[in-house]
C-alpha cells in the first residue's frame, strides 16, 4: 500500500522538538523538493511525512516498502529519500539503496546504534548520510533539508562517523568471537545444539553419530572454551552473541578465497 501527503505554501513552522526554528528546504517557490521516505512502520513514516510537509517539502511514503515500489517512485523524481533500516529488512535495505543511488537520489539511513552493521553496509551500497534514531526529528529533518541542497560535505562527515563506529563495533564483535574461531566445525555444530537447550543424546539421535562421538566434542569444546560444563559454554555463546549461523555468514567467504587459493596451486 502506498500513500503520499501534499503541501500548502505556508512558511516553514517550528521545529518539531521545540528547540527552535527548523532549517528551511532549497526552493524556487515553484518546485519544492521532493522527498521519499521509505518505513514500513506507519505511524513513524506519518509524522515524518506531517514534519516534512510544515517544512514546505513534498512528501510521500511507501507501506509496505518493497523494492518494486521504489522503483516505481522513482517515477515520482524525488529529491531525497529517507530509509528507517528498523523497519525494513536487510536484503530490502539494500536493494533500494541501490536502486536510488543508480537513479542518482541521495538517501540518508536512520537507525540506532544496534543497526550499525546494517546501516555500515547501506553505506557501502551508496547511502548518502545517516540519522540517529535517538536524535531529536530536528536533526533528521536538517539531514533531509542538507541532502536535499547537495551538502556532500555534510554527507560525508556523517559517512565517515559512522564508518568509524562500525570498525569499533566489529573489532569488538571480532574479540568477542576469537574463543570460537578454535573450535572445528563438528564442534560448532554440536554447541549451536548445547545453546538451543539439546542434551548429548539429543544431539547423537539427531546426528545419527553415537553419544560417545558427541561427548568427545562436547570435552572439546569445554577445554578450549576454558569452561567446565555445558551450561556455562552454552551461556558464553549467548553472551558473545555468537550462533552458527553467523559463523558460517563471517567464515565462508574465508573459505571461499582459501578454495581459489587451493584451485590455483593444483594447476
Amino acid at each position: 500500500m502506498e500513500a503520499s501527503a501534499g503541501i500548502g505554501r505556508a512558511a516553514p513552522a517550528a521545529s518539531p522538538n521545540g528547540t527552535g526554528s527548523a532549517a528551511v528546504p532549497p526552493t524556487d517557490g515553484l518546485c519544492p523538493p521532493r522527498v521519499l521516505v521509505l518505513d514500513s512502520n506507519l505511524l513513524m513514516a506519518e509524522a515524518v511525512v506531517i514534519a516534512l510537509t510544515q517544512l514546505t517539502f513534498v512528501a510521500r511514503f511507501v507501506v509496505p516498502v518493497t523494492t518494486e515500489h521504489v522503483r516505481d517512485l522513482l517515477e515520482w523524481h524525488p529529491a531525497s529519500a529517507l530509509l528507517d533500516v528498523d523497519s525494513v529488512d536487510r536484503a530490502t535495505c539494500i536493494a533500494c539503496v541501490t536502486a536510488m543511488r543508480e537513479a542518482g537520489v541521495p538517501v540518508a539511513v536512520m537507525g540506532g546504534r544496534s543497526d550499525l552493521l546494517l546501516i555500515s553496509d547501506c553505506m557501502n551500497a551508496g547511502a548518502a548520510s545517516v540519522v540517529d534514531k535517538a536524535s531529536p526529528l530536528a536533526d533528521l529533518l536538517e539531514a533531509i533539508v542538507r541532502l536535499s541542497a547537495g551538502d556532500l560535505g555534510f554527507a560525508e562527515e556523517a559517512r565517515q562517523r559512522i564508518l568509524a563506529a562500525c570498525q569499533r563495533e566489529a573489532r569488538a564483535r571480532r574479540d568477542r568471537l576469537a574463543p570460537f574461531d578454535v573450535l572445528t566445525r563438528r564442534e560448532k555444530i554440536v554447541l549451536a545444539e548445547l545453546v538451543e537447550g539439546r542434551s548429548a543424546d539429543a544431539i547423537a539421535a539427531s546426528s545419527s553419530v553415537s553419544i560417545w562421538t558427541v561427548r568427545s566434542h562436547i570435552k572439546a569444546i569445554l577445554q578450549k572454551l576454558g569452561v567446565n560444563s555445558q551450561l556455562a559454554a552454552a551461556a558464553l555463546a549467548r553472551r558473545a552473541g555468537w550462533s552458527l549461523l553467523e559463523d558460517d555468514r563471517a567464515t565462508s567467504p574465508a573459505r571461499e578465497q582459501q578454495a581459489v587459493l587451493s584451485a590455483r596451486t593444483a594447476r
